[in-house]
């Protein structure tokens, strides 16, 4: 059996493990387009910070990477897929036959059509490659503009304002993380965001980079006329999932590849995982794009169990998002940023430095936020999976009684 994995990132790497473990004996060839393999992305703006070293980014180490016994081609990328012939082209020009196909490819940036674009001083973060150019190039920089009002964003801009540089967020949405969290959360993070020194551009979008005589950058206009200085424009304006190698068939119609309960994709012997699939959102019963590190990380593992045989069903993922800035933890589950017909929205505190958010559909807790006291956000999570709660847990929880005993029906467990 010789299983080929095109991606070495979450979903790439954790399957590759799982395959290894289920068969010690089978072939396994990883391709990836990048030179750095098994590192965590979400580490990045950590690295940006000075927070961790580079060596800390990895999630494997160099002995774990041996340990698969792997034939891993790097600097390589997939170009087509032959379904029918079970062959992987590759920008070398050379093929890659598979029994068993894992897509695990990820995503890129999407990069606007902006004028003055091309040049130096824009940059992308997405990889590790990005993070080493951005932090090349800080020396010089006294002022950024981030491009993007989402996570990547937000935490972009933190990083660089804790290195010292004038940090200015544009973003096209009213408010900032709208993709997860609502406006009262969202205001909440933003007054941190000014407080820290980081100006606001939002409901905006860059409309020309300037850049001087010598090509260098200088700033940006936006769309309602404003200029504001940057020396580095860095562009987090989303992704999308890395498709163009393969069959149309497979490409769903929204975002990403669409697979069904055992992550296979429509085509034999060819699986999905990670960003680039569009798995069941348990929570909104219906097929979803979500391009999470935890979400890749299962989807790798249960698609590797698949692969070998190991026939396990994947009971689906949800949002989740956790993050810090200026020292507020916000975490946020599920589908709580907008009321939805038929949803019932509790708001237990709120103040200039919490939040707590619950949202019901009927018997089950569809989504939370969280914010500035996270502590309740495991037993929440939890009941998020769970199908329903009943009308004592819900009681409970309205009432503020967050504890796993009450809220679960079960004693508690001392660890």
């Amino acid at each position: 059996m010789h299983y080929v994995i095109i991606g070495a990132s979450a979903a790439g790497i954790s399957a590759a493990k799982t395959l290894r473990r289920l068969d010690a004996r089978s072939e396994i060839t990883i391709i990836s387009k990048e030179q750095d393999v098994g590192y965590s992305r979400c580490l990045s703006t950590y690295y940006i910070s000075g927070r961790i070293p580079r060596n800390k980014i990895y999630i494997c180490s160099s002995d774990e990477i041996a340990n698969l016994n792997a034939r891993i081609l790097t600097g390589i990328e997939a170009v087509e897929v032959d379904a029918s012939s079970k062959i992987v082209r590759l920008s070398d020009n050379n093929v890659v036959i598979f029994d068993k196909l894992l897509v695990a490819s990820g995503a890129s940036p999407i990069i606007p059509e902006i004028p003055g674009l091309s040049g130096q001083g824009v940059h992308t973060l997405r990889t590790l490659g990005d993070a080493e150019a951005i932090l090349s190039g800080l020396s010089y920089v006294r002022s950024a503009v981030v491009l993007g009002d989402g996570l990547v964003s937000i935490t972009t801009a933190a990083a660089l304002n804790s290195k010292g540089v004038k940090v200015s967020i544009v973003g096209i949405a009213p408010h900032i993380l709208a993709t997860f969290l609502d406006e009262t959360a969202a205001r909440l993070l933003q007054d941190k965001l000014t407080e820290i020194g980081i100006d606001l551009y939002l409901g905006q979008s860059c409309k020309e980079i300037h850049r001087t005589m010598s090509g260098g950058l200088e700033g940006v206009t936006i769309t309602d006329g404003r200029k504001i200085d940057a020396e580095m424009v860095i562009i987090a304006a989303g992704v999308r999932p890395n498709t163009d190698f393969l069959p149309n068939t497979v490409i769903s119609a929204g975002p990403g590849v669409q697979v069904n309960e055992y992550l296979e994709t429509e085509l034999p012997e060819i699986y999905a995982a990670g960003d680039v699939a569009r798995c069941y959102d348990f929570v909104r019963n219906s097929s979803w794009w979500h391009p999470l590190w935890p979400n890749a990380v299962e989807q790798g593992q249960l698609a590797a169990y698949n692969m070998a045989g190991v026939r396990r069903p994947y009971q689906g993922c949800t949002n989740m998002n956790s993050l810090n800035i200026g020292g507020i933890p916000v975490i946020c589950v599920g589908a709580a940023n907008q009321d939805q017909p038929g949803q019932e929205t509790f708001v237990l505190s709120r103040s200039n430095s919490t939040y707590e958010k619950l949202v019901f559909q009927g018997d089950k807790l569809v989504g939370f936020i969280l914010l500035g006291k996270t502590e309740k956000a495991g037993v929440l999570t939890s009941l998020v999976f769970q199908a329903a709660v009943s009308p004592t847990q819900k009681e409970k929880l309205l009432n503020g009684n967050f504890s796993y005993a009450a809220a679960t029906g079960l004693a508690s467990l001392k660890i």
